[in-house]
């Protein structure tokens, strides 16, 4: 069964914090379900915003002959970037019955349910996320190789992958340490498609480029991310760069919080969790688009 006592009350306005099983299985379940939470790396913040020092011009080096003075090089410069928290909330409601039902894990059910929803708008925030009211999403970037954009490499084809597009992609990412760390992202019909891609004798790829039991290309390793465009004319359907170096999230301190009210639906619970979460590219070099 499921009792009020089981909650921690610390909220004068009559919010409950989550017990701490149900916040491990909710946090659980959103790395379960968030591929790019699982590539990319999370930081916490208190505040609205995660501020960050970004580097935009390197340190200067010299030629120096053996008697030549030692002039002054340029300095680094560096710009302030900061990674706004965005807040989402899940209504679920509990009918009376199922909380008098002693054989029935409502918490275990909640945690389920608030989870899948977190996790699926989330997911879909890092990808194509707009920036506004949520996190920005690491396609919506422009095209470019300036600083703030990231490159999108022409398959080859107009609505296709081909081989040659997907070599030229994964090895447009120049840096030995992105290629080391590099790891595919796209749906589960584009890597299909990969796996049907013919040699040119018409025999299927060898493993040395595809390999289904480690789930990797190219040596690779494979991410499917359900929120990934399938292939299509313009289509941004394959994403591979090292998404730790590259994609920041950023959760609040408080993490996941919950109101549970029992008094303006009688006969119902409602519980009302909400969420702080932000998520932008930090270097835009360390990923690489597939057009």
């Amino acid at each position: 069964h499921y009792e009020a006592k089981a909650l921690s009350h610390t909220d004068s306005e009559g919010g409950y914090t989550v017990p701490e099983d149900m916040a491990t299985s909710i946090v659980r379940r959103l790395q379960d379900f968030s591929p790019v939470r699982r590539a990319a790396t999370v930081s916490t913040t208190s505040k609205d915003a995660l501020q960050m020092l970004v580097r935009d011009a390197d340190i200067g080096i010299s030629n120096l002959a053996e008697s030549a003075a030692v002039s002054e090089t340029t300095a680094p410069t560096f710009g302030k970037n900061e990674i706004p928290v965005h807040k989402k909330g899940v209504y679920i409601f509990a009918s009376e019955e199922i909380l008098e039902d002693s054989g029935f894990d409502l918490e275990a059910e909640i945690a389920r349910e608030a989870a899948d929803k977190f996790a699926r708008a989330e997911g879909a925030d890092f990808v194509s996320g707009t920036g506004t009211g949520m996190a920005k999403g690491f396609l919506t970037y422009t095209d470019g190789l300036g600083f703030g954009e990231i490159e999108q490499i022409n398959s080859g084809a107009a609505a296709a992958l081909t081989k040659q597009g997907l070599v030229d992609v994964l090895f447009s990412l120049g840096r030995e340490t992105y290629l080391r760390n590099a790891s595919w992202m796209m749906n589960a019909g584009t890597w299909g498609r990969i796996v049907n891609l013919e040699s040119t004798g018409g025999e299927p790829l060898p493993e040395s480029w595809v390999n289904l039991g480690k789930m990797e290309l190219l040596g690779r390793p494979v991410i499917v991310a359900d929120d990934m465009p399938s292939v299509a004319a313009n289509g941004l359907s394959v994403a591979v760069g090292d998404f730790a170096e590259g994609y920041r999230i950023v959760d609040h301190i408080s993490g996941i919080r919950m109101t549970r009210d029992e008094i303006t639906a009688p006969g119902t619970a409602k519980f009302y969790f909400r969420k702080r979460t932000g998520g932008e590219v930090v270097n835009t070099d360390a990923i690489k688009i597939q057009k």
